[in-house]
């Protein structure tokens, strides 16, 4: 419904209805001219001195000639140009042949140049002003370049050389004189050509073509015994590779290959656009079906390809794919139109044709970009070729693959040409138009703009596009590592349900999987992404950073080391950190065993577990760059409470040294009150208990009060000064 709907609004353009588009194509024994016309239109055809002419409605039609020969020779149809005084259109004949032209439809007019003499009682060999019907047309004679006039110079004949069209340029003959019949024409090349004074003239072409930078000459390698046996040059054959001194290096003769060194397809094998002779879908497919008919309804493979190209140009892949199987027991299916029927249904294709063709000159490279998975590599990519052909896409082809092309021109790094598709897209189609805004998305989301991305994706709501919406909403949550809506959730669970099938399955299970995790739902997560390692690590990674330490607790305890193994870096210190938060340090070196890890983390984990000197190990090759307390306290747990309490004294933590000094027994003499105090409880407490000059009850007796009196001073002492803790 989507590409229906797509067509109907392509055939009810404004912009089609302004002038009348002529569309042509050769079909073996005769050449069709199709002419769309704005409205049902009055139409009359005549014959004229040169060939017919053509009148829609008052005479006042505009005429678009520019597709007129895309597909088609001038065989048949010689000339074709608009009277500027009449404003008719004249079609010039160079065969012997005859014109019959009849309605398809209200709106189009189809026009057959056919072989032969026309029907006596056809009407249309009148001419258009009543007058008497003009004797049948007759073959043109072939025009031939002027000779050089005799005793004239080579190098100023005019006749010059065209070497983007490979010929010499044709003349024609001169006004109201007969071309020359082809009976008094020379037998020989010698009869017709001064051999001599031709070779001057190919030289002098040759020299011109250097100078323009289209060819280079070098000098080849000499072989004398190829020059010893020259005869005379005169009698010579004449050919450009055997020019006295002069070769010719052919500088694009690498264009038609592919990286690997393959011949890549000529430009119109893969041609879509000149698949179809006007955007009139149900003309051009009712068409399609008439080609089908064959005698005794056998299917003949050239009649059905020509179908399924027609369905192809106008986004039936599925259907095109059903045309070719009926002739696939019989002849071998193109596999390039099996490849791209998949692609103008966007899905992926299950088959590469075009494997290696990304740097062809011609729209090769365009369907290699799209047929290559993005697990593999484009090397050697032709940027340029892939927004040529994509920019010459029919209207609705291009909103279906315009969004790829893009997306994977960005991958690539090819930011220019996938701004030159972007801008095409844009272009033809309407600005409010849903392709536009998910384009917009995904190239922010492939520049890691998810913020940007989502302000697009605020315009797709609701209609058509909902669903790949959420799923590039899902994805730009993902980036910005934010939760997603629940509602977000069960709406692709509900697509899932109806739509998961082929080609979507992929990216339902990356959606689900990554708007589980982001949602906390881990456990289904983990069974969405099952042995998928992308997306196992990405469902990893979103709980080591958002997870509840419940989750930590359930998913990172006990790990298999093959589990293990698969964490990247982060995921495994941002695991083995909280891990540690929560109170369990072995599970935190399982995480961090046989693996470069950072120095502090290490030294806390084995601070943990009470090991000072692992800890010291850990940081002894960074000893200057450790923080102070992490330090301390490796020390502190071994028991140096001096070394411990210098390191801290050092770092300016007077007061926590002083304690670590009080632990190790060192009371300074000098000092804060505190340590006054402490000094004289030192001196209540170091006494020494009883008097051997008493009788022992009565030395029992003073140890007892000298006792009361040590604690009552204790006592006040402590409320005087508050212990340290």
């Amino acid at each position: 419904m989507k590409r229906l709907a797509v067509l109907i609004a392509l055939m009810a353009s404004p912009s089609a209805a302004q002038v009348v588009t002529l569309k042509t194509g050769e079909h073996g024994d005769f050449t069709r001219l199709v002419l769309n016309l704005p409205k049902p239109e009055v139409w009359r055809l005549g014959r004229t001195e040169e060939g017919y002419e053509i009148e829609i409605g008052d005479g006042t039609s505009k005429f678009d000639l520019s597709d007129v020969y895309r597909l088609i020779t001038t065989d048949r149809l010689r000339s074709i140009w608009v009277d500027p005084q009449s404003g008719l259109l004249q079609l010039g004949i160079g065969c012997k042949c005859h014109a019959i032209p009849f309605e398809y439809g209200p709106r189009s007019l189809v026009i057959d140049i056919r072989e032969g003499v026309a029907p006596a009682e056809s009407s249309f060999e009148n001419p258009l002003n009543g007058d008497t019907a003009l004797t049948a047309l007759v073959e043109a004679a072939p025009t031939r370049p002027k000779t050089r006039p005799e005793g004239g110079d080579a190098t100023n004949s005019g006749a010059r050389y065209d070497w983007i069209a490979g010929h010499l340029p044709r003349e024609a003959a001169p006004e109201g004189e007969e071309p020359a019949a082809n009976a008094s024409a020379p037998q020989t090349l010698e009869a017709e050509v001064d051999l001599g004074s031709f070779r001057a003239l190919l030289t002098d072409q040759i020299g011109m073509g250097a100078t323009e930078g289209v060819i280079e000459m070098r000098v080849p390698e000499a072989k004398p015994s190829q020059l010893e046996n020259a005869q005379d040059p005169d009698q010579a054959r004449v050919a450009l590779a055997s020019l006295p001194g002069l070769s010719i290096d052919d500088r694009d003769r690498t264009e038609g290959m592919t990286a690997t060194g393959a011949n890549c397809p000529a430009e119109e094998v893969l041609d879509l656009k000149s698949w179809a002779q006007s955007d009139q879908a149900a003309t051009e497919l009712t068409m399609a079906k008439g080609l089908l008919l064959a005698e005794f309804d056998e299917p003949q493979a050239d009649r059905i390809t020509e179908a399924a190209r027609v369905h192809l140009y106008f986004g039936f892949g599925a259907e095109a794919r059903n045309l070719l199987s009926a002739i696939s027991s019989t002849y071998q299916i193109d596999p390039f139109l099996v490849a791209i029927s998949y692609l103008v249904d966007d899905g992926p294709s299950p088959e590469n044709p075009f494997a290696g063709m990304q740097s062809c000159q011609s729209n090769a490279a365009l369907w290699a970009l799209l047929t290559t998975p993005e697990t593999e590599p484009l090397d050697g990519l032709n940027g340029a070729a892939v927004a040529r052909s994509a920019m010459e896409l029919p209207r609705h082809i291009k909103s279906i693959l315009a969004p790829r092309i893009v997306a994977r021109l960005l991958r690539e790094g090819d930011r220019s040409n996938a701004e030159v598709v972007q801008n095409a897209l844009e272009r033809a189609v309407a600005t409010d138009d849903p392709v536009i805004h998910l384009l917009e998305a995904e190239v922010a989301l492939t520049e890691h703009r998810p913020a940007d991305a989502e302000t697009h994706l605020d315009e797709l709501s609701e209609g058509e596009a909902t669903l790949e919406a959420l799923f590039k909403r899902v994805d730009a949550r993902f980036q910005q590592g934010l939760p997603v809506d629940q509602a977000d959730v069960l709406a692709i669970e509900a697509f899932a349900f109806d739509q998961r099938t082929g080609d979507q399955e992929d990216a339902f299970k990356k959606a689900l999987t990554h708007a589980y995790a982001l949602t906390g739902a881990f456990e289904n997560a983990f069974g969405e992404a099952q042995d998928d390692k992308v997306l196992s690590a990405d469902v990893w990674e979103t709980l080591a950073k958002m997870g509840q330490d419940s989750d930590v607790l359930q998913f990172a305890v006990g790990l298999r080391e093959e589990v293990r193994d698969t964490f990247t870096d982060e995921v495994r210190v941002t695991l083995a950190r909280r891990l540690l938060e929560l109170g369990l340090p072995n599970a935190a070196t399982a995480l961090l065993a046989d693996r470069p890890s950072p120095v502090e983390l290490m030294a806390e984990v084995n601070l943990a577990n009470g090991d000072g000197r692992a800890a010291l190990r850990a940081m002894s090759a960074t000893l200057d760059e450790v923080a102070p307390d992490l330090l301390a306290s490796a020390y502190k747990t071994l028991g140096q409470y001096e070394t411990s309490a210098e390191i801290l004294r050092n770092a300016g933590q007077d007061a926590e040294a002083a304690r670590l000094e009080r632990w190790q027994g060192t009371w300074a003499t000098e000092g804060p009150d505190d340590d006054k105090l402490w000094l004289e409880l030192a001196s209540l407490v170091s006494g020494v208990g009883g008097d051997a000059a008493l009788p022992p009850l009565r030395a029992a007796a003073a140890d007892v009060e000298r006792s009361a009196k040590t604690r009552e001073d204790i006592r006040a002492l402590l409320q005087s000064v508050p212990l340290s803790p």
